[in-house]
């Protein structure tokens, strides 16, 4: 355990200064998957780098509305200043737009620093996931070499059987035509033919 986090370390260091794409945004990350399934770990850390990015674009739109809201808060309140001198309801109004108005600068300056620390989050996480990703794809590789490195061995010993088998095929068809050549100038034509007859009846039953 001990190793496989100073190794993860070691990577961290080597890596760093590196740019790393957001992995779940990468089409060609997401094909590595086609065949190969996530395991917990990736699913777990890719949820949570879709969850930062939704919140970063949610943090973006809402303070862009706030300081929308506020504009126009702004606005109403210069626009009846005078109406506010004359008038309670109006100066009523106009204090409960400035109220509006901290509320809405608190929550957008609580919005912005989150939304600055979102791009570091975004970091760690996706260099995690990179890094649990290269370990899967790795081991997997790892995996298939050594069953290239088995079917390599036994393809190097069918060639040999079948380098053995033709040598015995071709010593064995040389045999039976000196056999045959004995045979046939022993005993002569006429009984030789007599006894391939024989012979080539028997293989067709044989085969029956």
């Amino acid at each position: 355990m001990d190793m496989a986090v100073n190794l993860e370390d070691k990577y961290k260091q080597l890596l760093r200064g590196k740019k790393i794409p957001l992995l779940v945004l990468d089409n060609k990350w997401h094909q590595l998957f086609l065949v190969e399934k996530k395991n917990r770990t990736i699913k777990k850390l890719e949820a949570e780098l879709n969850q930062l990015l939704q919140r970063q674009g949610k943090l973006g739109t809402d303070i862009k509305d706030m300081k929308k809201i506020k504009s126009g808060l702004l606005q109403e309140i210069q626009e009846n200043m005078e109406e506010a001198e004359k008038s309670s309801k109006v100066q009523k109004k106009q204090e409960k737009n400035q109220r509006m108005i901290v509320e809405i600068n608190d929550k957008t300056n609580a919005y912005e620093a989150e939304l600055e620390d979102i791009p570091d989050k975004l970091e760690e996480v996706n260099e995690q996931l990179m890094l649990e990703t290269m370990n899967v794809f790795y081991n997997l590789m790892k995996k298939n070499d050594e069953r290239i490195e088995e079917i390599v061995t036994w393809v190097k010993e069918i060639r040999e059987q079948v380098k053995d088998n033709m040598v015995q095929k071709t010593t064995l068809e040389e045999y039976n035509t000196t056999i045959y050549g004995y045979l046939h100038d022993v005993l002569g034509a006429d009984v030789v033919n007599i006894f391939d007859l024989k012979y080539l009846k028997k293989q067709e039953n044989d085969g029956d």
